[in-house]
């Protein structure tokens, strides 16, 4: 049971300060409590949030949650709408232009791990109560970060509580800043981003209304309304009950007014609407400067900030989360020199990189839908230009659609894929040991490997059987022929070989050594 934070107080020290308490910044927290390091979470809002935001968790961080012990909760707390297609429509109610299956060809979506898609307003709360059931954590809401300065060993960051306006020091070893796309704290920091944006503005009005009536038919979590009077995307979390419409900012007087009629239009049927909540966020596709200054950290939006086309933004922090975490926990512990935290930057920052091109070229694909339909000025218009595509069996419309499914299906790039040096080549399994682990395919030497690798190396490390290393993708299909094969703590492969491993276990000593003086 989550501890009541009316009580919490904030402390004059703490190892590691993390200022954002959303997904990324909880994850950050359950992790490093998971290897005893003592830290705590503010954040500004003072409480959880109502509005969905994010909500399709793909397989690599579903590992981590899994991890943490979350899977079950994150599966029963789940709305049951199946993700099965993306769609195209005039309106809900309207003319279908098409839509993408997710599960042809796609298996990997519904096996091992599967994509889920949960609300943010559903998992965050799940990731608040992990977090604080740690008694090496505390998390501490309405607080906010007015200043943040390095001095010798440690950062002094002043924090203002909303609730009184009451101001407070607070010093830190180390500072995670995971506060979000418009992070003041990496403006305390004096981080610059850089790349594309400010662009478009988006309204994000979450609303309670039942459009199961039109989803049923062709469940799924997206659809894209065409209508010229009403554009946008129906993202449908739980059909009987709310959902989210995303429409582009007009720049009309009064425009958050007409929002209601407009998500009608979008229907294409007057129902029963309760607006909870509206929200404004703009397009951007930039990088910080630096993930790094000094005993600062930037992970999640705070780090990156790219459009939502493609749904990689929450599942690119959550992997920074466990990139670093480790990392900075081996550091405080004494285990590792502090340059293996300068690996955190040129693991993680390529894969944003990446990422980020990855939602502008989706959002930028999308286009092909538009030049595909041609041109039209009414909902009856552009009716009428559908069927008329689908009677005429011209295929351009449906080529233009499934040209998007990389768009839906695409895991986005991970951390250390696309970092020089092919040690970093895949990611194996969730880190069942909390450790690096040795699997091997000789039984018989399990015991013994144990006590020499852990007499060789700083650390322990855990010596398991070659069976007990699973491939969630099968696209490592080179697993099969290796003898060994050695996993950092964030699941990343760092090692492997096809020889026995008599005579190797000096130099798997030593990789892991060169690794946690970050000279690897």
């Amino acid at each position: 049971m989550a501890r009541d934070m009316q009580t919490a107080v904030i402390p004059e020290h703490t190892t590691v300060l993390i200022v954002g308490g959303g997904p990324t910044g909880l994850v950050m927290s359950s992790l490093l409590s998971g290897y005893g390091i003592n830290n705590t979470v503010i954040e500004r809002q003072p409480v959880q949030p109502v509005d969905p935001r994010a909500h399709v968790v793909r397989k690599r961080p579903m590992e981590i949650l899994s991890g943490l012990g979350l899977l079950d909760e994150i599966n029963s707390a789940k709305p049951s709408l199946p993700m099965k297609y993306i769609n195209w429509c005039s309106t809900l109610a309207g003319e279908e232009a098409g839509k993408i299956d997710l599960l042809r060809g796609a298996e990997e979506i519904i096996e091992g791990y599967p994509w889920t898609n949960i609300p943010q307003n559903y998992l965050q709360p799940i990731l608040y109560n992990k977090a604080v059931s740690e008694p090496t954590a505390q998390v501490l809401m309405g607080a906010n970060v007015t200043s943040a300065q390095e001095s010798g060993d440690r950062i002094d960051v002043h924090v203002s509580l909303e609730s009184d306006g009451s101001q407070h020091l607070v010093t830190t070893d180390w500072l995670v800043v995971a506060d979000g796309a418009g992070s003041r704290t990496r403006d305390c920091l004096g981080i610059p981003m850089e790349g594309r944006g400010p662009g478009g503005t988006f309204f994000m009005v979450h609303f309670k209304a039942n459009i199961a009536e039109w989803v049923d038919p062709r469940p799924g979590p997206l659809y894209w309304i065409l209508n010229p009077e009403a554009p946008g995307t129906i993202i449908a979390h739980d059909p009987e009950k709310f959902g989210v419409y995303m429409t582009p900012e007009f720049g009309l007087e009064n425009e958050e007014d007409g929002l209601i009629a407009r998500f009608h239009q979008a229907v294409g049927k007057s129902v029963p609407t309760e607006v909870v909540s509206i929200r404004k966020w703009v397009a951007h596709g930039q990088i910080a400067r630096a993930y790094r200054k000094g005993r600062a950290f930037l992970v999640g939006d705070a780090a990156h900030r790219f459009p939502p086309t493609g749904g990689l933004g929450l599942n690119t922090g959550l992997l920074e989360a466990n990139n670093l975490a480790w990392k900075l926990a081996y550091v405080i512990r004494g285990l590792a020199e502090d340059a293996l935290l300068d690996t955190y930057e040129p693991e993680c920052k390529p894969a944003a990189v990446a990422n980020t091109k990855t939602s502008l070229d989706n959002q930028a694909r999308l286009r092909e839908i538009a030049d595909a339909l041609g041109s039209f000025e009414s909902p009856g218009q552009l009716e009428e230009r559908i069927r008329e595509i689908k009677q005429s069996g011209d295929c351009s419309l449906d080529d233009a659609i499934e040209n998007q499914r990389s768009h839906f299906t695409f895991d986005g790039t991970l951390p250390g894929s696309v970092w020089a040096g092919d040690h970093f080549s895949a990611y194996a399994l969730s880190n069942a040991c909390n450790g690096f682990c040795l699997y091997v395919d000789d039984e018989q030497a399990v015991a013994d490997l144990n006590d020499t690798l852990s007499s060789l190396c700083r650390i322990n490390v855990m010596v398991c059987p070659m069976p007990q290393l699973t491939d969630r993708d099968e696209r490592l299909t080179w697993l099969t022929s290796q003898k060994a094969v050695l996993c950092r703590p964030d699941g990343i492969i760092e090692w492997s070989s096809d020889q026995d491993l008599s005579g190797q276990v000096e130099l798997v000593a030593e990789r892991i050594s060169q690794m946690l003086s970050g000279k690897y």
